[in-house]
């Protein structure tokens, strides 16, 4: 892993896959927590979005399976400023070919990062916030796999009477991520990217959606779907939420009020 403030990207896009285990590693598990190599957001969060794409824009347009199913437990600390999720993602090869590889993009201010990729994984690559693995099994058309996750992330946003949480806070994201790539023509130009006209949108829907959130107790927590359970533990509130026509993955916005006075 590259680490500093001054990575040298292309390095980083093309580095060498590592073997795991010589024979293979079966559920591999990916466990980071250490400095983000392409330098730090909070500072130049420009310059962190073109070094996104420099280093793995390579990966863009590569065939990689769609999230069909979400099962998601999300902590949130609204004084902190921060949030623990873990949960796993069904994903299905909706593609007419094989998918030897898997790319998966961890939510950008995540501080601890884990992946489980079941099966038997050849070898991966680990640079922050991008985690790719080789299969020793190509995924075929059709089928599926389960991935669990779990992150540590730090917000970092003004207030906390009311946060907004978009999927790509605490989801992870198949495949590299051009939600992630700057937007703007002239900031384009500025760090020497070609200027792109592309769809940001995902219509991709999911088929299910099932969510535990947990919030300070003078909170209210909100899902996609229909409320289920809610109860009180160890001072804290918590919110059990299940959708089963979710919608587009982008809408899967979760948020966390305070309650209102009575």
């Amino acid at each position: 892993m590259v680490q500093g403030t001054r990575p040298h990207f292309r390095r980083i896009a093309t580095a060498a896959w590592v073997a795991v285990v010589l024979c293979g590693m079966v559920g591999a598990w990916t466990l980071r927590n250490d400095r983000d190599p392409l330098g730090p957001q909070d500072r130049n969060p420009q310059g962190w979005a073109a070094a996104y794409e420099r280093s793995f824009g390579h990966l863009a347009g590569l065939p990689q399976p769609r999230p069909s199913r979400i099962e998601l437990a999300l902590d949130v600390f609204p004084e902190e400023q921060r949030l623990h999720s873990r949960g796993s993602v069904v994903v299905r090869n909706e593609t007419p070919v094989n998918i030897p590889e898997l790319h998966l993009t961890a939510p950008r201010r995540s501080t601890s990062t884990s992946f489980r990729v079941p099966g038997e994984v050849l070898a991966m690559q680990e640079h922050v916030p991008l985690y790719s693995y080789r299969l020793r099994r190509p995924l075929e058309p059709g089928e599926t796999l389960r991935i669990r996750f779990r992150f540590e992330v730090d917000l970092a946003r003004p207030g906390t009477e009311r946060l907004a949480l978009q999927p790509g806070e605490f989801l992870p994201h198949i495949g590299y991520d051009e939600g992630l790539e700057l937007d703007n023509a002239r900031a384009r130009r500025r760090h020497g990217l070609p200027v792109v006209d592309r769809l940001r949108a995902d219509t991709h829907r999911l088929g299910h959606f099932r969510t535990t959130l947990s919030t300070a107790s003078q909170h209210v927590a909100v899902a996609p779907g229909t409320r289920v359970r809610q109860w009180r533990e160890d001072g804290r509130a918590f919110y059990e939420y299940v959708a089963t026509d979710p919608g587009p993955l982008a809408d899967l916005a979760i948020e966390s009020t305070l309650r209102a006075a009575p």
